[in-house]
């Protein structure tokens, strides 16, 4: 932690209108505080995997169920006939996806529809397939979240603390696996 003796911590310090014992009191260290390493610590590599089971455990159900009659099944459905488009007609004439038997859907980023291609190329059923790729990218963002909080000098704890209050939030934890380009762009 930032022990506020030098000049310079006591310029941030004054500058941003909060102290560092404040600072310390958040779980963040002094605004010249170094880290040893740039390696996260066990601490981080842990809470980041403590974290993600608790989103996988709590998720299980979500990530095996067909898709229902409802916004999760409306979007899987679309996304899945946008990506076998593509397997059929090809990434240029079902222009990424967005052109499909239904007509043209062209109106979210076409990555959405490549990566639930790719997906489904996976030798398991279609629709857990599908929904690898938003639980991907809610994995790929509780550790991009451990980076930036780490970034920010937050003690392993407040970030530990941080990842497992993300990781079970109703938003996280309900839309952590719906196939939806919110969902794709949080690690973004």
């Amino acid at each position: 932690m930032g022990n506020g003796s030098s000049g310079v911590a006591d310029e941030a310090s004054e500058a941003s209108g909060v102290s560092n014992a404040e600072m310390a009191g958040l779980g963040i260290d002094g605004p010249v505080a170094k880290r040893s390493s740039t390696r996260p610590t066990l601490a981080i590599v842990i809470a980041v995997a403590v974290a993600s089971a608790v989103f996988l455990s709590m998720n299980t159900g979500a990530m095996t169920k067909r898709f229902g009659y409802s916004h999760d099944g409306y979007n899987g459905a679309m996304w899945s006939i946008g990506a076998d488009a593509i397997e059929t007609d090809g990434l240029i004439k079902s222009r990424l996806g967005g052109k499909n038997s239904f007509g043209t859907y062209a109106n979210h980023p076409p990555a959405i529809y490549v990566e639930t291609y790719l997906s489904r190329r996976l030798p398991i059923d279609s629709h857990p397939a599908a929904r690898l790729v938003p639980v991907i990218s809610s994995l790929l963002a509780l550790g991009l979240l451990a980076a930036l909080l780490r970034e920010l000098k937050f003690s392993d704890a407040a970030l530990a603390a941080s990842l497992l209050l993300v990781a079970t939030s109703p938003m996280f934890t309900v839309f952590g696996s719906m196939l939806d380009t919110p969902i794709l762009g949080l690690p973004i």
